[in-house]
């Protein structure tokens, strides 16, 4: 025997039947491209927060335009471990211990039981993923699906100008690479046609109303066209509106939406409008009006042609209470607009979102800001929620130091999709107590810092109801925060320009800001907040070969040749041109080598505008762009 052992080795230790536990491998999310807060690394002491001047903002983006993947939840929101004083679901920060029978809640500090149904649920992505979904169903929804209407306008202007039929032609060829979805289309002239569709689902009429006095819409099913199954019809009804005789209405737009909107409220109806005659209404209206879209969680997104000594205040007071992409445009962008309609209409929208935050008790919410939003304590609704709209939550110490090591924040967002089914998401935010200020500084986020402040100074103007408000408070909060020599030492000592940065944003803010603008600094995330006011470019001459650097827009004046690459948000990027350059030459430069692989390499939008100063002098981002390039820096106080 021993033998034998010698030759096979020793002899193998009976099992004990005690297996190595598998070690489980949890997802991975970038909450960041969601949650985005002005300050990581808080402040230890309320003072040191005050000095350096740095407001405590968190933007949440509920919906991103290029999402991640969520890991989603198997069983259902209201079955998930929380928290039995604050209500706060279990999160990965919450402290288990005693063998896993118990948690330490990360908000209220609170002890918890965990029951032992809720023990298999510790090894779930809940304790472990800093993001993940719910299934969800709230009885206060409709739980319908989502249904677009796009009303466009038949007048002379529009088939004059192209915008109607290129815009119906690209509806038309969009509507074929569908396979699901409801949809109709109004047509504005002097009346309103609307499709009314046969009891058989074979035939369509039309229905015409001649004033928008008392308007009553038909029911949700006989005006909506199943894509699924109606494509065909949907398209000879598209097709049959060449037959409709172009007109002008009298009505103002704030009138056309106050008849509409009644109908299809709080039914998952969303309402895109492009008009080009139509006469805008009083501010007075636009308030009211907002108010009451809010209150039946009504939207309309909108595209208004420009016109000569309009004044579009009130419009733009309309898009921020109602949440609505607002774009107004010029004759000479009708060419590529189609394409941002269609976007639109047809992009992900989630009807009555319902964001909440639970934060620790050394903060509290001092306000709540967004475009269509109903606040309550700690959370909000909003109308609909789009790719990239971008709600602000700003915060204030309610104690002179923190007792917390590791604080964090968790928030909640419902959201209902096109299905008309509900999720519910929730995100974990996680940040640290220093006692220094270069810590702070250096993981800020400069342009949420940026954009808080000019929030503020947009609050003062529509308040007031006066755009020279909007510019006598930025004046001033530039004094308070570029004129005091400890932020001007924390900026600089940043690095990456943070000070020449800052500067820009307000000279810039100082030359464009006003009711339009403001639409813009309330709905982008703080990136492309950072596009907007601190533009940058890349110079192209029909040789380039290699990406050139990126700089800053700001005080570019030389320009006699080439062009400046320029990103404005994630959707759009432009190529304006120098003034002696032609645009057919740059067209086909654009397509041939060198030029080709270096677009390939920066244009990250689907949207390329080109603009020439010669051709495009009335052109809206032409004049905001030239703006950026001639805003003065503003003078700074140094001691």
């Amino acid at each position: 025997m021993n033998f034998w052992r010698t030759v096979l080795g020793p002899s193998k230790v009976p099992s004990t039947g005690v297996q190595k536990e598998t070690k489980i491998e949890y997802p991975k999310v970038n909450v960041d491209k969601y949650i985005t807060s002005t300050i990581k690394y808080l402040p230890v002491y309320k003072k040191d927060k005050d000095i350096i001047k740095v407001p405590f903002t968190i933007a949440v983006t509920p919906v991103i335009s290029e999402p991640e993947k969520i890991p989603k939840m198997e069983y259902r929101y209201d079955e998930a471990p929380r928290c039995h004083n604050c209500g706060t679901i279990c999160n990965p920060k919450s402290i288990l211990f005693e063998g896993d029978q118990k948690f330490l809640c990360n908000i209220c500090k609170s002890n918890n039981d965990l029951g032992p149904n809720m023990k298999e649920k510790v090894k779930s992505n809940q304790f472990h993923v800093n993001m993940v979904e719910y299934p969800f169903k709230d009885t206060t929804l409709a739980n319908s699906p989502l249904r677009n209407v796009f009303i466009i306008e038949k007048s002379e202007s529009t088939i004059k100008t192209g915008l109607f039929r290129k815009t119906l032609d690209k509806l038309t060829k969009h509507v074929k690479t569908l396979k699901s979805g409801y949809f109709s289309l109004f047509i504005l002239t002097n009346t309103l046609t609307i499709p009314q569709i046969n009891e058989n689902r074979q035939e369509f009429s039309n229905l015409i109303f001649e004033d928008f006095i008392d308007l009553k819409l038909p029911s949700i099913d006989s005006v909506f066209f199943d894509i699924s199954k109606e494509k065909d019809l949907l398209i000879q009804y598209i097709n049959s509106t060449d037959d409709l005789q172009p007109n002008q209405t009298q009505s103002n737009i704030f009138e056309i939406i106050d008849s509409i909107s009644p109908s299809y409220a709080g039914k998952n109806v969303m309402f895109t409008m492009v008009t080009s005659t139509v006469t805008i209404g009083k501010m007075s209206e636009a308030k009211e009006l907002g108010h009451k879209l809010l209150s039946l969680l009504s939207h309309f997104d909108l595209f208004v042609m420009a016109q000569k000594d309009v004044d579009y205040s009130p419009l733009s007071e309309l898009s921020m209470l109602n949440n609505s992409h607002l774009t107004i445009f010029g004759e000479d962008q009708i060419e590529f607009l189609s394409d941002d309609i269609l976007y639109r209409i047809f992009c992900q929208k989630c009807p009555a979102a319902l964001i909440t935050c639970k934060h620790p008790s050394f903060v509290s919410i001092k306000e709540i800001k967004g475009c269509g939003i109903s606040r309550n304590e700690n959370s909000f609704i909003t109308t609909v929620c789009q790719p990239n709209d971008t709600f602000f939550f700003f915060f204030e110490y309610t104690t002179d130091h923190i007792e917390f090591t590791s604080p964090s924040m968790i928030f909640e967002t419902r959201l209902t999709h096109e299905d008309g089914s509900t999720t519910l998401t929730v995100y974990s935010l996680s940040f640290s107590v220093v006692n220094n200020h270069m810590s702070v500084m250096q993981n800020a986020n400069v342009d949420l810092i940026l954009q808080s402040y000019i929030m503020h100074a947009i609050d003062d103007g529509r308040n007031k109801g006066d755009e020279q408000m909007m510019l006598q408070t930025l004046d001033k909060l530039k004094e308070e925060y570029l004129d005091e020599t400890f932020v001007q030492l924390m900026l600089t000592a940043t690095g990456d320009n943070m000070m020449k940065y800052a500067r820009i944003c307000f000279g810039t803010a100082a030359k464009i800001l006003n009711y339009e603008t403001a639409c813009e600094v309330y709905t982008k995330t703080p990136q492309e907040f950072g596009y907007f006011f601190v533009p940058k470019y890349l110079f192209l001459t029909d040789e380039t070969k290699e990406v050139p650097p990126l700089k800053y827009l700001n005080g570019f004046n030389k320009f006699d040749h080439g062009a400046l690459f320029v990103k404005r948000d994630s959707r759009h990027s432009v190529i304006l041109l120098a003034q002696n350059e032609e645009i057919k030459e740059w067209i086909e430069n654009l397509n041939e080598l060198p030029l080709k692989v270096i677009m390939r390499k920066i244009l990250t939008t689907p949207s390329l505008e080109m603009i020439h100063p010669r051709e495009n002098q009335t052109n809206r981002t032409f004049i905001l762009l030239s703006k950026c390039i001639t805003a003065p820096l503003p003078e700074i106080k140094k001691d």
